[in-house]
């Protein structure tokens, strides 16, 4: 297979899932068509409410990913200051922030672990929309990779889009350019090719609850799209009731309607304010009045499909901003949040063996050793909300049972070089 065929392939698979990449785009924005909302509707508003979104795909996705921190790596099964300076010049917790809640919103992300400039460990967070893989079909492995990008040309004064493309193999790299992101790969021309001594494809992809029927993973997303969409949707049909009904009318009748010079009828009532007063000549005329109507049915239906966003996402009804669902002590705040714990576990599960991937690349980058011989366990802070106090308690209980204390602090979100701070005589308390 040529260079040109293998780049035209990885094109291919980059290309073929944009569409829906796209949509969820445009839900976790906000910036999604208004599903149901009828063209009476929109021209009752006269182009005033042309779109009003209900945002939870970003309440949902941004909540799971703050509960998913990394709290470091086991090397060998000890904490390793090299690795844990590396990865703080690297930016590891910025990229690992932006790599959890990309792959929650498309289902999937990257990260790239290579050398900068100055031939210090690179980390970078990559989106599915710029990355395609290719795996061995035997064992899973990622064989090949590309990114493609672009930017603006400023050499002679207009800006076209000039794109590049890198396909990263487990023992080259090589770079390409075309005209566009979107071309074949006839159009692109190759520039260079770069040896990777890592022996490895240093792109790492991080999967959302990928089914084996799922090569691609699963948004978040997708499961409350259409929950979204009817929310919204009752949303804006109250703001068009509000606007139509929900002011009592008043009604004249048997009185003689008044035109202008053109013939058109005139309101006799227009252009009244709430202190003044129309004076009706006519004894036959007759004034009555319609109520305004009663809204109060849409926060009922709002508030039932709000509670199965809840149970599908496990977001506790105090986060949804149901009224009447605040927990009322710490222990009540835990158990409305058990079922969003349970999710930010399953996904440091999903997580855990991508990111030690990336510190076994980087353990391999800074070292210069094979990044399979590197023994590497990632760690995760809790994901359950405790106070300062309650942690404290947690630490000495898991000390009291034989825990070490440099495991526990870790497991509570504290980092190596705190830890180092903290327990100066032990330069490898969780390996002693």
């Amino acid at each position: 297979m040529t260079d040109s065929e293998i780049l035209s392939g990885l094109l291919t698979r980059l290309d073929a899932d944009q569409g829906r990449l796209q949509r969820l785009d445009r839900y976790y924005k906000g910036t999604q068509p208004a599903s149901f909302m009828s063209p009476a509707s929109s021209d009752a508003l006269a182009g005033r409410l042309n779109s009003l979104v209900v945002n939870v795909p970003r309440l949902a996705c941004s909540t799971l990913a703050n509960r998913l921190a990394l709290a470091g790596f086991l090397r060998d099964g000890a904490l390793d200051p090299t690795l844990a300076a590396a990865w703080r010049q690297a930016g590891g917790d910025s990229v690992s922030d932006r790599v959890h809640l990309g792959a929650l919103v498309d289902g999937r992300s990257y990260a790239i672990a290579w050398v900068d400039g100055s031939g210090s460990l690179s980390l970078t967070a990559e989106s599915a929309r710029s990355i395609a893989v290719e795996r061995d079909p035997a064992n899973g492995a990622v064989i090949r990779a590309v990114k493609v990008y672009s930017s603006p040309n400023y050499a002679n004064g207009t800006l076209p889009a000039t794109a590049y493309a890198s396909v990263f193999e487990p023992d080259r790299i090589t770079k390409w350019t075309g005209p566009s992101t979107g071309t074949t790969a006839g159009s692109w021309v190759k520039i260079e090719t770069l040896a990777n001594p890592l022996g490895v494809v240093p792109v790492v992809e991080f999967l959302n609850r990928g089914r084996v029927d799922e090569p691609g993973g699963v948004s978040e997303i997708e499961d409350i799209a259409g929950l979204t969409d009817a929310i919204s949707k009752l949303t804006q049909d109250a703001m068009v009731a509000s606007e139509l009904a929900a002011l009592p009318r008043r009604v004249i009748t048997g009185i003689q309607v008044p035109v202008d010079s053109a013939g058109q009828r005139l309101n006799p009532a227009r252009g009244l304010s709430a202190d003044n007063m129309l004076a009706i000549t006519n004894e036959n005329a007759k004034v009555a009045s319609w109520p305004g109507a009663d809204l109060r049915s849409y926060p009922d239906l709002i508030k039932a499909l709000t509670t199965q966003l809840g149970a599908i996402t496990g977001l506790p009804g105090h986060l949804l901003g149901l009224l009447g669902d605040q927990p009322a002590s710490a222990d009540a705040l835990r158990a409305s949040e058990q079922a969003l714990v349970e999710r930010a576990i399953a996904r440091q599960r999903a997580f855990g063996p991508s990111w030690e991937s990336v510190a076994r690349l980087a353990v391999a980058i800074t070292e210069n050793v094979p990044p399979e011989s590197v023994d590497i366990e990632a760690q995760w802070t809790s994901p359950e909300t405790r106070s300062p106090a309650a942690d404290a308690d947690s630490i000495a209980k898991l000390v009291g049972a034989g825990v070490p204390l440099a495991l526990a602090l870790q497991r509570h979100g504290w980092g190596a070089e705190e830890i180092a701070r903290a327990i100066p005589t032990a330069p490898n308390p969780i390996g002693a």
